[in-house]
């Protein structure tokens, strides 16, 4: 139902269209009324108001009187259906043998009262709005329900994980016990390929330096910098065992500061933090790159053996004990053998 003006609006721009020589049905095709209503909004020659609203119409033979709306607000207020529902009320009221009107009506009139409310002691349910603390595949419940077995009194166990925001299935068992060690074999099994999926491993001076400082020259630092944002975990190994230029240490502070209270950067170093200065060139980079590091940081500090020496020890003292010897060991035999017999000539 369009408003007077709007209609004056309309006729304005179909006059214009038919007085620069358009047709009066295309015309009023592309406002999307028919030639029939433009002739009945111009009729007499002047626009005319939607006379629908104005008509008088006839009340319904079945409305419901004053008194009989009445006395269903009294039976809704009364002390016996005060906290019940319309859906309630007109049962009961049927097996008294009472019959005001239908349910609908109840609705209608209620509301037309102001009385469509929560009517009963308890709170209104309220829309609660989804937590905004974590998305999906950040948090995960679990737990073991008991599953009907093929005979009276035998169950299975169904071993469930479930995502809480998305409610998806993130792994299940099913097994014929409950166990603890199940659980967690599950748990396990579910959770360490997701993290690993989302950890990237670099050695720093062949993957992430070079790779980082490719992207500055090419203008393209901030979008390698953000293609490793998807990334929970970055960890950058030996990063003290060889020395950096300008370029490589300026770069890999870079990545510091992003990951800076954002995400999560692991290093492994084989020289405390007072030693850092003697590998990279710029103190200032390195004071601020290691202040960085050390806010939120868990530092573990191992002085144990080394793994790869305390390997290599064993399997020389097995070999010594099996009676084989390496390589050098035999060419310093042969080599001790040839000089006695040059001796010996």
């Amino acid at each position: 139902m369009l408003s007077t003006s709007d209609r004056e609006t309309a006729v304005v721009l179909i006059d214009k269209a038919i007085t620069a020589g358009a047709c009066r049905i295309k015309a009023c095709a592309e406002l999307e009324l028919s030639e029939r209503t433009f002739r009945r909004w111009t009729n007499d020659g002047q626009v005319h108001a939607d006379r629908r609203p104005l008509v008088p119409r006839p009340e319904p033979a079945n409305k419901l009187s004053e008194a009989e709306r009445a006395a269903v607000l009294e039976a809704c207020n009364s002390k016996e259906f005060a906290s019940l529902p319309p859906s309630q009320i007109v049962p009961k009221l049927a097996d008294q043998g009472r019959y005001l009107t239908s349910e609908s009506s109840f609705y209608r009139i209620l509301r037309a009262d102001g009385q469509q409310h929560h009517r009963g002691r308890a709170r209104p349910p309220a829309r609660s709005k989804p937590p905004a603390s974590y998305k999906a595949c950040e948090v995960w419940t679990w737990d073991i329900i008991w599953m009907p077995g093929p005979v009276a009194g035998m169950f299975f166990y169904l071993y469930l994980i479930v995502d809480i925001f998305s409610r998806k299935i993130v792994g299940w068992e099913v097994h014929e016990r409950e166990s603890a060690d199940l659980a967690a074999t599950l748990i396990r099994r579910r959770c360490w390929p997701r993290a690993a999926s989302r950890a990237r491993w670099c050695c720093t001076p062949t993957m992430a330096a070079p790779w980082l400082q490719a992207a500055r020259r090419d203008l393209a630092l901030e979008a390698a910098l953000a293609k490793l944002d998807k990334f929970d975990l970055i960890i950058l190994d030996d990063i003290t065992y060889a020395q950096k230029d300008q370029a490589e240490s300026s770069v890999l502070f870079e990545l510091i500061a992003r990951r800076y209270e954002t995400k999560s950067l692991a290093i492994a170093a084989n020289q405390p933090f007072n030693g850092w200065n003697r590998v990279f060139p710029d103190q200032a980079v390195t004071v601020a790159a290691i202040d960085r590091l050390v806010h939120h940081a868990t530092i573990l500090e191992m002085n144990g053996d080394s793994y790869r020496r305390r390997t290599a020890a064993d399997r020389q003292s097995a070999m010594a004990d099996t009676g084989t010897t390496t390589s050098s060991d035999n060419l310093e035999i042969e080599t001790s053998d040839n000089m006695k017999e040059k001796n010996a000539d």
